[in-house]
């Protein structure tokens, strides 16, 4: 985003007092564009190789290798060849390698994510790595990131979200934390075909030009991550979707043994299509087939077409599977990105889409008599489980199964990775939460009920800090509220919760309530709230997610980003008034 801001160098505004002040920067690193050093007093800048001055250039031009790509690391190294064993290991600072140490494409080099500097190996191998992280420099940078506050969880993903501090919506996690990290069968899933399109444009318009052919949509398969539910979803669907294209496309590719057993899948396929569209397809297909392949483009098609013509099978059964059990979650990721508070019906609804996938291998009888101490249920009790041949794996997955030996096959070991993630969800999931369980006793529909009245007042010491009334006025305000029939049949019960209880609070009777009311009210989070990030993302990149009182970059790349706009930051403010975004002034 910023490589156009910092394509010559930095100056060091301790040592350079004129210049910096000149150009309008009295502290830190100042970073500026080609030119603008020169029109000055002919200073020039120090290297441009300079560490802290070339950071976001340097950021650009890393390349990551993927240790599940199966890429070949330090082949022309005879020895201290890269392991990725060395991850596994802990360093000086009784910490995993893996946490900062990335392999890079470049041979005998490693990536320090502290540091953001090269780790050469080649003479030392993993020693190199263990004297790094001795060294001063690395361990205050450590230091320095582990103090510091980060942005929050949407402007990155890792896989060490995944147990329960992301709430963005994108990542596919329930509120509170709650991502369910649905495990389906343990063979492989369908062909990391995103891979293959994002290394070259020439294939993914070949692929656009079979799609126009067979009247299909212009998609490109997309990449997953394996944590995230809602990105296997996405790619399963999108795989299914390109089914068809994908299977002529790679039919290029097939040796001619191959040809002999698979032919029939893409022959079947261009049969569908016109004479003139056929004819086009033939043209691309001979055309991938004398197109030059790279080792690690070899290497990716190889992997996709066993996945595709080998373990068509597996690969389609679990694919579908995909697309039956997952979309169980969405109605809840759905209720929640409403422009209005519902921390109410939280608990019930994280209660309802447990069950929901419980259903899926469990008999519902036990589930229906079990609500209240769900999280107390036994779910290695295989009474409770379902026949495997009753277990839910969705109708297409069922079609795919040509012998019934093979569906029961698959429908055996899906339950039994549908009890590991029901534990996994039973264990996540705050089901047992005393404060979500207290919120829900503010629903307008409970008003008049005796176990709601109890719960407002326990709302007396879930926000004591907020409180200022004592506890018997506070309680004689939640029952004379309980109490109040004339008020209850003049109020809608299905209106808004926000506009429902700013109704009842307008009435002094009820003033010791407010407070409690406003906490309950102002948790909430809304599409609103996540467009004011997007705004951040635009700005605040990777390198400058952390602010510290001894590193002033991030606040000067920040700043430099605006001026190159020619904007400042009150243009990214909206005088517009948005209702119900922090607090509900007028309650």
């Amino acid at each position: 985003m910023l490589s156009e801001l910092v394509n010559v160098g930095s100056i060091d505004c301790y040592k350079e007092e004129s210049l910096c002040t000149k150009l309008g920067h009295q502290h830190g690193t100042f970073y500026y564009k080609a030119g603008e050093v020169n029109k000055d007093s002919g200073m020039q800048p120090r290297s441009s190789f300079h560490s802290e001055s070339r950071l976001m250039e340097k950021s650009l031009e890393i390349h990551f290798v993927n240790r599940s790509s199966g890429q070949p690391c330090d082949v022309s190294l005879k020895k201290n060849r890269w392991k990725w064993k060395w991850l596994q290991q802990k360093d000086d600072n009784d910490e995993y390698f893996s946490v900062y140490i990335r392999k890079v494409k470049d041979v005998g080099l490693a990536w320090c994510c502290y540091c953001h500097k090269s780790i050469n190996y080649a003479k030392a191998g993993k020693i190199a790595l263990m004297r790094h992280s001795k060294k001063a420099c690395h361990k205050e940078k450590r230091k320095l990131m582990r103090e510091n506050q980060s942005l929050p969880a949407a402007f990155e993903t890792t896989q060490q979200k995944i147990d329960g501090v992301a709430i963005h919506p994108g990542h596919g996690a329930l509120p509170y934390g709650c991502a369910p990290n649905v495990q389906l069968p343990s063979c492989e899933r369908q062909p990391s075909t995103g891979e293959d399109f994002n290394l070259s444009a020439d294939l993914r318009e070949d692929l656009a030009t079979i799609c126009t052919c067979m009247e299909h949509p212009e998609l490109v398969p997309l990449e997953r991550a394996g944590h995230r539910w809602m990105s296997v979803l996405t790619s399963s669907t999108r795989f299914l979707d390109l089914l068809a294209p994908l299977t002529i496309f790679y039919s290029a590719w097939l040796t001619a043994e191959e040809r002999k057993v698979f032919e029939s899948n893409s022959t079947a396929l261009l049969k569908k299509i016109q004479k003139q569209d056929r004819l086009q397809i033939y043209v691309v297909i001979s055309r991938l087939r004398k197109k030059g392949l790279t080792a690690l483009g070899k290497q990716i098609k190889r992997r996709i077409i066993k996945k595709l013509f080998d373990q068509r099978q597996t690969v389609l059964s679990i694919a579908h599977t995909d697309t039956s059990i997952l979309p169980k979650f969405n109605k809840f990721i759905k209720m929640f990105e409403k422009e209005e508070p519902l921390v109410h019906k939280i608990h019930d609804e994280l209660i309802l889409v447990l069950k929901h996938f419980l259903s899926a291998y469990m008999k519902h009888e036990e589930l229906n008599a079990n609500e209240a101490r769900l999280h107390k249920l036994d779910l290695k009790n295989e009474e409770l489980f379902l026949k495997p041949d009753q277990v839910f794996i969705g109708e297409d997955t069922v079609k795919v199964f040509e012998k019934k030996n093979d569906l029961s096959s698959f429908q055996k070991h899906a339950l039994s990775v549908y009890q590991k993630t029901g534990q996994y969800l039973q264990s996540k999931l705050p089901i047992n939460n005393k404060v979500l369980a207290t919120l829900s006793t503010i629903d307008p529909c409970l008003a008049g009920h005796s176990a709601a009245c109890a719960g407002l007042r326990e709302l007396h010491k879930t926000f004591s800090r907020f409180v200022t009334s004592p506890t018997d006025s506070f309680s004689d305000a939640a029952s004379a509220l309980h109490l109040d029939s004339a008020l209850h049949r003049g109020l809608d019960k299905v209106q808004r919760l926000d506009a429902w209880w700013g109704k009842v609070l307008q009435h002094d009777q009820y003033a010791p309530l407010k407070p409690a009311l406003h906490a309950c009210l102002s948790i909430f989070r809304g599409p609103r709230v996540e467009s004011s990030f997007s705004v951040m993302n635009s700005i605040i990149t990777s390198t400058t997610n952390r602010m510290h009182i001894k590193t002033y970059e991030a606040v000067h790349k920040i700043k430099y980003s605006l001026i190159s706009r020619n904007t400042s930051s009150i243009s990214f403010s909206s005088t517009e008034r948005v209702l119900f975004t922090h607090q509900l002034t007028y309650l």
